[in-house]
């Protein structure tokens, strides 16, 4: 939801299996080790007990722990490794998401506030963008001193605040980039899926993307052989306000289908399709119909290929199945 006056953009976490914001599964993957050599596995549990959720011993606010690392200012009354582990992992997503849409625009640094304890979190999120921050929200951005991202550091039911972190930054990177308060929802939403799914390599010190939400996938995949899915015609039209954990899921797998083509020419036309529509929005110019026009295809086409394709898609699979060339490091990580 929308904190008023274009204040914040808020995560909810839902009451169901599925989350409205973020997926199901740790960002950095639990099983599958046996890939890796004793030092990258050695490297991987150094990153890993750097972020590890505890009970942090109780430190005010006022005194809370503080990281700069290249793009952020992280501030945090868990602990210093804990500071130290999200400037890592956000520094990642800022490289990442340059790499995938390559904008020109300087980068100051944003503000991440992490929390100890979800009272604190409701209280001084509360303060920053002068409104209530209920029980149901899972974190959140706002442009208040800077630009800001602000989060309980807990792990609560299926919201884990790794991806949290992602799924934020997706949102304030893309807003800061396009330098627009129109940017359509589906697109906005779908994004921040996709991104908040990565995992980062501590091994390579990259962001490794494209990684599927399994149990969104399947219940997507259900929906649409019944079809019962949301379309893309009724996806794009749909407003925040009425977005559910249905449009969630067709706006993640939308964004997948462009960026994950069969083959690496046909996902780099796709990739520069969607590249040219965000720079039309940053112009100015939102009408989803400009993307389709970019993909040489219209949107009744578009939407039996998307919907036959996700079909398809392996949930067993961290990627679904699917390669590009630049997966080579998939097999180290954690998760396959």
């Amino acid at each position: 939801m929308r904190v008023p006056v274009r204040t914040a953009l808020m995560c909810t976490v839902a009451a169901a299996s599925l989350v409205v914001c973020c997926g199901a599964s740790a960002f950095c993957g639990e099983s599958g080790q046996t890939k890796l050599t004793a030092s990258q596995r050695r490297t991987y549990e150094r990153f890993l007990n750097l972020g590890r959720i505890r009970e942090f011993p109780p430190t005010p606010w006022p005194r809370a722990y503080i990281y700069e690392s290249r793009y952020y200012r992280v501030r945090t009354n868990t602990s210093r490794d804990v500071a130290r582990y999200i400037g890592i992992l956000m520094d990642s997503h800022v490289e990442a998401f340059k790499k995938v849409f390559r904008f020109r625009m300087t980068i100051p640094k944003t503000n991440i506030y992490a929390y100890r304890t979800r009272k604190e979190f409701e209280y001084y999120g509360g303060k920053l963008v002068g409104a209530i921050v209920g029980p149901n929200t899972g974190g959140f951005w706002t442009q208040k001193r800077g630009g800001t991202i602000v989060l309980p550091y807990l792990r609560e039911g299926n919201l884990d605040p790794g991806k949290v972190l992602l799924h934020e930054a997706s949102h304030q990177f893309l807003h800061r980039a396009l330098n627009s308060d129109r940017i359509p929802t589906w697109l906005d939403e779908g994004l921040a899926v996709f991104f908040e799914e990565s995992r980062y390599n501590p091994i390579t010190k990259k962001l490794e993307l494209a990684y599927v939400p399994r149990e969104r996938l399947r219940w997507l995949q259900h929906e649409m052989k019944a079809d019962r899915h949301v379309s893309l015609k009724e996806l794009v039209g749909t407003p925040r306000e009425a977005f559910t954990a249905s449009h969630y899921g067709s706006a993640w797998s939308f964004i997948y289908w462009l960026m994950r083509s069969a083959d690496k020419k046909e996902a780099l036309r796709r990739q520069k399709a969607l590249n040219q529509y965000l720079l039309d929005i940053r112009a100015g110019r939102t009408d989803h119909r400009r993307l389709f026009a970019y993909l040489g295809l219209s949107m009744e086409m578009i939407e039996g290929r998307w919907r036959d394709w996700v079909v398809e898609l392996d949930p067993n699979k961290v990627r679904g199945g699917t390669y590009l060339p630049g997966d080579a490091n998939a097999n180290l990580l954690p998760g396959h």
